[in-house]
């Protein structure tokens, strides 16, 4: 794990190798943005946005409904893909209040993947 870059407010950190996870600050807010690859979607009730036979797929979560404990978690957005009739799911991101440290950054990323594959934990 490490940063590979800090530019313009934008900082990267990479786990397992080559998983990419994003830090950007937005205003007052960060966002926290990772990439995952789980193939294929387990949730319900998510917003769709299609052009032809492909289509964006989001999902919110509450972070009230996870047993996640980090404080400063707003929102959080599983990212998914259809096209045709396969779906994958692409990334989490995560709105925080405060800017996270390292430790913060991992613990993230770890329950990202658990969120790719539908566990709410």
């Amino acid at each position: 794990m490490g940063i590979e870059g800090i530019n313009n407010g934008m900082e990267e950190y990479y786990f397992d190798n080559f998983y990419r996870v994003v830090l950007l600050r937005d205003d007052e807010k960060y966002v926290v943005s990772v990439d995952v690859y789980y193939a294929g979607w387990k949730y319900d009730d998510q917003r769709k946005i299609c052009v032809e036979n492909t289509c964006l797929i989001i999902k919110e979560i509450d972070p009230g409904e996870t047993s996640i404990s980090l404080q400063d978690v707003e929102r959080i957005f599983v990212i998914g893909v259809k096209v045709d009739n396969k779906f994958e799911t692409i990334n989490v991101k995560w709105i925080l209040k405060s800017k996270p440290c390292r430790e913060v950054i991992e613990t993230i990323y770890k329950f990202s993947w658990k969120l790719a594959s539908g566990m709410l934990i």
